[in-house]
């Protein structure tokens, strides 16, 4: 059972089969019972006492599982509705993103400005949500991805407010720099997606993979937004996603 039990145990043991087999052992055993008495006593009560310590560790342990999957329970009750409004958000940016990028007069960038930075911001319940999944789960992989998801969201917003600021004022931006701001919200938006089948069926999340990319320019931008414009900067994001989730990529297995 434990140490103590243990060697209670055996000196019981070695001392009633000494006495038996030897007459030698038996008499001094005689002489010096009162001793040994307490001794094995005293053995006997750490075990017990062991054994109650330990049994408390372990059902303090098995409460704090049942809390952590109750906690999580409730926070993926809530998961589908909070990836939805990320994902409004995240749509959002996008079309901010590829509304700058086309913008060349100072009162397109002041209305961009006026009108984004709200629609943009993530509801703090949202983030809560995130948070409370990545805290209490068991699965890395899908804790992992949200935490890029905040991850990135914090980056792409820090960089969206100093450009509409004007901050930067001093930063000269090239088109390239504007084709990878778009691109870097496609990214979000399809890194958010591949969540939704984890929040219905469990399912762990998907890669991202350039056709999706490709697939969130096409048909959430106008027709003037051509995947092949930004086919540079899609490879790059690909390459990204594979160096911040490489170790918990495992798509289509249950969670």
């Amino acid at each position: 059972m434990n140490a103590p039990m243990g060697m209670a145990l055996g000196a019981v043991l070695t001392c009633i089969l000494a006495a038996i087999f030897d007459a030698e052992f038996s008499a001094g055993l005689e002489k010096f019972y009162t001793f040994l008495i307490p001794v094995i006593i005293s053995l006997f009560v750490a075990s017990l006492a062991v054994a109650g310590v330990l049994a408390s560790i372990a059902s303090q342990d098995a409460r704090e599982e049942e809390n952590r999957k109750r906690k999580l329970m409730a926070a993926r009750a809530k998961l589908p509705m909070s990836l939805s409004a990320a994902n409004k958000v995240f749509s959002e940016g996008l079309k901010f993103a590829a509304n700058l990028e086309r913008a060349e007069q100072p009162w397109e960038i002041e209305h961009i400005a006026n009108a984004s930075v709200s629609a943009m911001t993530l509801p703090s319940d949202v983030i809560q949500t995130f948070l409370e999944v990545i805290e209490f789960h068991d699965q890395p992989d899908v804790a992992n991805r949200l935490s890029g998801i905040l991850r990135e969201y914090q980056v792409y917003m820090a960089r969206w407010v100093s450009r509409i600021d004007g901050d930067d004022a001093n930063f000269i931006e090239t088109e390239g720099d504007r084709r990878e701001r778009t691109v870097s919200w496609a990214y979000l938006l399809t890194l958010n997606e591949t969540l939704f089948e984890y929040a219905r069926d469990s399912v762990r999340p998907e890669p991202v993979v350039e056709e999706t990319l490709r697939g969130k320019i096409r048909f959430r931008l106008p027709e003037e937004f051509q995947p092949d414009q930004y086919k540079e900067e899609i490879a790059s994001y690909v390459q990204h996603f594979h160096r911040s989730f490489s170790n918990s990529i495992s798509p289509g297995a249950p969670a």
